[in-house]
């Protein structure tokens, strides 16, 4: 049972459709109300989720029974929402990721293909983690042999990075490497490690 369906959709099927907290908006969108599939085609938007999480897409499938789906040449964000035309915070690690490829394998799993994830929040991002799969959930985003690019230029290889994603959860390790300017030391390039003694 995934409760009511509400949407507006005109003969063309544009519109928008609405579930479980979820918005879906395109330029043509079907749904099918035995099996749950949803189809959409053309400037994709998936909003909403407990992670706040938001999708634009070329096109792309979703199941409101199962809550999976398949996107294509997508750009997203976790921890984001937008009021009007503004994007607020909605968790303490927010991040961005795009995609080739995302498959939505669960109500807070993803799993993306040839991207890239970064929390910089401009929108040219100064550094951004690049990798053939990335998996999220409602904890982590983890990577298998990525590259760490700063101002677009790879500096360093990771077999295996984590970003954390629950804002209540806190783990040790080393923190995204710092650029600086000094006027007495030039360009500054530091890294930093995080101790989470204990959860406070």
């Amino acid at each position: 049972d995934v409760g009511e369906i509400w949407g507006e959709i005109d003969r063309d099927g544009d519109g928008v459709i609405t579930y479980r907290g979820h918005t879906v908006e395109a330029d043509h969108i079907e749904y099918d109300s035995d099996s749950g599939e949803l189809p959409a085609t053309g400037h994709l938007r998936a909003a909403g989720g407990v992670n706040h999480e938001i999708i634009t897409a070329s096109h792309g499938t979703m199941n409101v029974n199962t809550e999976t789906g398949r996107f294509y040449d997508v750009s997203g964000s976790v921890g984001l929402k937008s009021s009007g035309h503004k994007m607020t915070y909605a968790s303490s690690n927010p991040f961005l990721f795009t995609g080739r490829i995302v498959v939505k394998t669960g109500p807070q799993e993803y799993e993306v293909y040839g991207g890239t994830v970064t929390s910089c929040q401009l929108e040219h991002p100064d550094w951004l983690l690049y990798a053939g799969k990335f998996t999220l959930d409602s904890e982590k985003a983890r990577a298998q042999n990525s590259v760490f690019r700063l101002l677009n230029v790879p500096v360093l290889y990771l077999p295996y990075v984590t970003h954390p994603v629950d804002s209540a959860d806190r783990q040790s390790g080393f923190m995204i490497p710092v650029v600086g300017q000094s006027s007495t030391k030039g360009l500054i390039l530091g890294e930093q490690i995080y101790w989470a003694i204990n959860r406070s």
